[in-house]
């Protein structure tokens, strides 16, 4: 009679190889979740991009400055002023989940460029205008447009940070990653 040998795996190479598979998932579970939450803050800023234009075009339309303002989890424009009702168009409100706005510089910083002056963003309302002409002033007091930069962040990762540059004469925001 002849030997016949049976073709199959032995339990240490099943072991071995479901190990390394579950190396493999695990690695790719972390990637993806970094994915996501870049992703979240990349959306997060869109949207504010979307919401900044939306307020410039009320500006121009109207022909009145629109007050933006935002918090480290809000953001809204008003045409006027937010503090009180003028019976004028008002945006919704942005409410921001997962981001924050961490901090902010009261002018446009592009490419590596450090501001000259970071302020941290506190649970109380900052703002800035836009000018019937579609600019942007920081403060009514300002006398030259100087942009602003908002610096945003995940909550759950400090490494996903992205910062929006608003142009002064444009009124148009650029997305930064840092």
């Amino acid at each position: 009679m002849k030997n016949k040998m049976i073709a199959g795996f032995t339990l240490v190479e099943l072991i071995v190889v479901l190990a390394i598979i579950s190396i493999i998932a695990g690695i790719g579970m972390a990637s993806m979740s970094g994915a996501r939450e870049e992703n979240e803050v990349r959306s997060t800023v869109y949207k504010f991009m979307a919401l900044l234009n939306e307020g410039r075009r009320a500006a121009i339309n109207n022909r009145l400055r629109v007050q933006f303002r935002f918090a480290p989890k809000s953001m809204e424009w008003c045409v006027g002023t937010c503090y009180g009702t003028t019976g004028l168009p008002r945006s919704m409100k942005l409410n921001l989940n997962d981001v924050s706005i961490k901090s902010y510089a009261r002018e446009a910083v592009i490419n590596s460029n450090p501001p000259s002056t970071l302020f941290n963003l506190t649970s109380s309302y900052k703002h800035f205008y836009i000018e019937p002409d579609g600019t942007l002033i920081g403060y009514t007091t300002d006398t030259v447009p100087q942009g602003i930069t908002l610096y945003f962040e995940h909550d759950n990762d400090s490494a996903n940070r992205f910062r929006a540059a608003v142009l002064p004469l444009l009124g148009k925001a650029m997305l930064y990653r840092d």
